[in-house]
Formats: C-alpha cells, structure tokens, sequence
C-alpha cells in the first residue's frame, strides 16, 4: 500500500514495535503496521509475515523495482493509450510499495513520474515527498534537487535559507552543482551572509571536478576581482579550461577576450573564429557579435549580407540588442512590425550611410555618454539625418562604441 503524503512526518515520530526505538526511517506494511526498514530487513530473514498480526509481508523493494520497470518498459511500447496508462499505474503502485520501503531507486523514478506527469497526472507536492525521502537518507542528488524545490517553491513554500541547508550537505559529499548553488547563495546573500570568499572556494572545488559553470564563473571572477585579486589572465585560463570541453559561453567569452586583448593579445580573427563556434552551438549572444564582426570587418573579411542575417537570427532568438537593432532598422525603412523587408535594400543603405558616421562621432559618443543635448560643444556638428541610435546599433563609429557594446 501506497504510504499517503502525510504520513511520512507522523510515521518519524512513532516508536517501532519491534526494536522500540524511534523511528527515523521507517516502512508503512500492507497492514498498516510501521516498523523501522533495518527491523523489516531482518524479519525477512526469519519469515514474511507482521509480528503484529501474521499479515504477509511486502515483497523485497529490489523486486517490486524490477517488476515496476518491466511495466513501464510494456507500458512505453503499447500503442493502445487506455492499456498503456494500466500499466503505469500499476508500475507507480509498486514504485511507491518499493521507495516506502527506502528504495533509492524507485524514488527518483517516481520523481520523474511525478515532475513531468509520466503515468499520473503531475504532482509537485508528491514529488518533494520523494525528495525528502532520498535526502533523509544522505544522498547528495536528492539533496541538491529538494534544495531546487525550496529555491523556486516547486511543491513547497519558497525557502533559501532551507535550500542553503541542502546545498551544504550535498557540498560536503563532493556535489559540483549543490556546490556551484551554494556560491550563489554567499554571492547574492540568499539564504546566507554575503561571502565572496566563501563563493570563490566552493567555486574552485567544483571547477576541479570540471562543472564548466564553476569554471565560467571563476573567469567572471578575477575579471571583477570579486572575492580574488584582478587576474586576466588567470580568467583568460578559466575560460579556456571550460571551452576545451565545449561550453558555449566559455568558447564565446573567449571571443571577448581575444576581442578586448583581455588576459590575452588582441586577436580579432581568433575573436570572430569563437563567436562563429559558439553560434554553431546554439549561443544567441555570439550569433549577435559575430554578425557585427561581419558588419565591421572584423577578424572576418566584411560580408554585410552574413551580418545581417546573423543579427536577424539572434533578434528571432530573443537577443534584446539584436531586437533594437532591427526595430531601428524597421522604422528607418518604414517597415511595419512583424513584416519581412529586403536585405538588399539594408545592405544598400547601410553602405550608403558608412560614410556620413564618422562625420557625427562626437556627438554619438556624447550620447553615449548620456550627456543632455545642450551640454554638447557649441561648434558641434548638427544631428544628421540618419537617426544616431541607428549608428550606434549598426556600430560604424568609433572606438568608444566598441568598447560600449563589449565585443
């Protein structure tokens, strides 16, 4: 029999009839009886049936987990949907006979069924129960997964500093992602004081154990001497590390790099040739620059019509620079929105206008700046007729520009 939710914390504080000790861990029977597992574990040694009142015993969870698992096997390849979901019922029902008794297994299983509506309808509440129930038993997974639960308040009421907790024990046990959330809480103070010291050394540790997103964030570190002294070029390394093992944004934060000449020599062709691999893998922010290195000419040989198809593709993609680029854009060819225009006709009067910019360089960088119009000089240029926000999102001026939009 299934052991409802609410048992789970009532059955803890009984005392096992067999060995009268409090129960920590404990089994609801067919018969509603509860013992402690180890006592469950030796009985099965000395017959199968409650002590209590001759009722047969449970089967062996290893058992229970097998059978489960050959009826969610028939149950994926059936095409008939009503005999289909019989059989996972009948597979959750001795998932949940299995994982009453402590079986790891079947409740990571049931977590899945449960999270994501896998043969019963979805159920967050159920499946923090199971949650709880690894992580009583010191397993750093089930830890490092309630600890998610208590952080979005997924089938619990929203809790960081219980969510720290988790994270803490499942660091202790070598856990690389409960470690990488736990640097977050002491960076951001959720759950825990602010420790940029703290954050650096958990950090470290899962970086050793190659999480890509330790070592990302390390780089991000010494960038910001957050917690470590200013070190681009022990940064540089951290990126490196995590781009050999093909993390996107590490490949792409080696571009800005190579771009920037940070921790490294300026190597624009290297730049472009990262942003065009981390494109490749799927990464929106250097879809964005590598269509403006395109549109530059820079470290790539100047292509307008590939620019501007990358910069189209990242605005599609949802890169909020990309979008105002083209909203820009839209409205300087009078294009109303949703509506296709023609890459030709951009690409005309992008070249048209390259010239006309640098003419108005001192009045966009003193927009860039934020200064009010009439703080410019008074023998300042007159605004020109192309709109400057346009200039400044195509990125033909000067250097200040560049740095401006951190290529």
């Amino acid at each position: 029999m299934a052991i409802p939710v609410q048992d789970y914390s009532q059955l803890r504080d009984k005392e096992c009839p067999i060995c009268l000790t409090v129960m920590t861990r404990a089994v609801q029977l067919p018969c509603s009886h509860a013992i402690c597992q180890s006592c469950l574990h030796d009985l099965r040694q000395f017959g199968c049936v409650c002590p209590l009142c001759r009722s047969h015993l449970p089967c062996h969870p290893h058992e229970l987990f097998k059978d489960a698992c050959r009826l969610g096997c028939r149950a994926d390849r059936s095409k008939d949907k009503k005999l289909s979901d019989s059989l996972w019922a009948e597979a959750i029902r001795l998932l949940e006979s299995a994982a009453g008794q402590g079986h790891e297994g079947s409740m990571f299983i049931l977590i899945l069924c449960y999270t994501e509506g896998k043969g019963t309808p979805i159920n967050h509440q159920r499946a923090v129960v199971m949650w709880e129930a690894a992580a009583e038993k010191g397993n750093p997974e089930a830890q490092y997964g309630l600890g998610l639960c208590y952080q979005v308040g997924n089938g619990v009421e929203k809790n960081n500093e219980r969510a720290a907790d988790l994270w803490t024990q499942a660091s202790i046990q070598g856990h690389a992602e409960a470690q990488v959330c736990l640097s977050e809480c002491y960076q951001k103070g959720m759950g825990r004081p602010i420790d940029t010291e703290r954050t650096v050394q958990l950090l470290k540790s899962a970086s050793e154990q190659g999480h890509t997103g330790a070592m990302i964030a390390l780089g991000d570190c010494y960038v910001k001497a957050a917690g470590v002294e200013s070190n681009d070029e022990l940064a540089f390394e951290f990126y490196q590390d995590a781009a050999k093992l093909n993390n996107p944004h590490a490949i792409r934060m080696l571009g800005w790099c190579y771009a920037r000449g940070q921790g490294t020599e300026c190597d624009p062709p290297h730049a472009a040739k990262c942003y065009k691999q981390a494109l490749e893998l799927g990464h929106v922010d250097a879809t964005w620059r590598a269509g403006i290195c395109y549109m530059r000419g820079h470290g790539v040989e100047e292509n307008h019509l590939c620019g501007t198809k990358l910069i189209k593709l990242a605005a599609k993609l949802g890169h909020p620079d990309a979008i105002t680029h083209m909203n820009i854009v839209r409205t300087e060819f009078d294009v109303a929105p949703g509506a296709e225009f023609d890459i030709a006709d951009y690409i005309e009067f992008y070249d048209r206008v390259k010239p006309k910019v640098n003419e108005y360089s001192k009045i966009v960088d003193k927009l860039l700046l934020k200064l009010p119009t009439h703080a410019l000089p008074a023998n300042a240029s007159p605004k020109p007729s192309l709109s400057v926000d346009f200039c400044v999102q195509v990125g033909l001026c000067t250097d200040m520009i560049e740095s401006s939009l951190s290529l």
